[in-house]
């Protein structure tokens, strides 16, 4: 049977040396110069540790400074993965962010049967300095996030009464719709999320208004789910040409690249037939 090395304390390395405690804790934290202890005994100090395989104890150090220095992600939103290169991209950006400033980042994932009670919970064990949010509005796991006392910014999805950084969805969309106009295309495909989110009712609220107001026409055919591409743009090929969009908005890239793909292997050209745009700034 193995057993559990043995953890050594600064205890341990007090008597090593046969000094006080006090001194090589306030050598391992830092202050050994400013207590005015010797160099050498600072050095021997370190020296032991290092030889006895010393690790400070996070927890005891957390506790002291009222701070683990983690940060918590948390989702109201079922199914998100890193396979997602969208998802991929706000996951890596955050770690980057959190090692700028010496923070860890923990991920807090519950799965579909898991109550929004246990999920919240988990998220608010102690461990988090803040929290990380991305859920819908009206979600219960956002309500209870608003409740609590812990810091939280909101990203993606504005959330009412939280701090949020989320991208520009409405000069986006009318972005959109503008050059699509300038390049000449009167009659727009919309290819929506089926998702009740701030984030995708905005882009597609600006998306309709703006090609609305400069006379171009919207179609909605409906969320092009994966695998129904083919299905979709076979639509497109029996509708008759003087009736036929010749541009598609796809509410992100990930969208718009599996309908590009589908197009190609359809030998639909892109843009001459059919420009496709989508909405993320995901690398192609």
């Amino acid at each position: 049977m193995l057993s559990t090395p043995k953890l050594v304390t600064i205890q341990d390395i007090a008597d090593e040396l046969s000094v006080s405690k006090m001194t090589v804790s306030a050598v391992l934290s830092g202050k050994g110069t400013h207590l005015r202890i010797s160099a050498s005994t600072q050095e021997r100090v370190q020296t032991a540790a290092n030889r006895l395989g010393y690790r400070p104890n996070e927890v005891a150090r957390a506790l002291r400074r009222k701070s683990t220095k983690i940060l918590g992600f948390a989702t109201g939103h079922n199914g998100l993965t890193t396979s997602d290169p969208w998802m991929a991209q706000i996951l890596g950006g955050l770690q980057d962010g959190c090692r700028e400033v010496g923070n860890d980042l923990l991920l807090h994932c519950h799965a579909n049967e898991t109550s929004v009670e246990n999920a919240y919970n988990a998220v608010l064990d102690g461990r988090v300095d803040g929290i990380i949010y991305y859920g819908p509005p009206g979600h219960p796991m956002t309500e209870r996030i608003r409740e609590q006392r812990l810091p939280v910014v909101a990203i993606v999805d504005e959330v009412p009464g939280l701090p949020c950084i989320a991208a520009d969805d409405t000069s986006g969309g009318y972005l959109l719709a503008e050059h699509l106009h300038e390049r000449g295309h009167r009659h727009l495909l919309y290819a929506p999320q089926l998702m009740d989110s701030s984030s995708v009712l905005n882009r597609e609220a600006a998306v309709i208004e703006r090609a609305t107001a400069i006379q171009m026409e919207v179609s909605n055919w409906g969320k092009v789910t994966a695998g129904s591409e083919q299905t979709f743009l076979n639509r497109w090929l029996q509708t008759p040409l003087e009736r036929r969009p010749t541009a598609l908005v796809a509410w992100d890239d990930e969208t718009a690249i599996r309908i590009w793909r589908a197009a190609r292997v359809m030998g639909i050209r892109v843009p001459q037939e059919l420009a496709i745009t989508g909405f993320d700034g995901l690398p192609t």
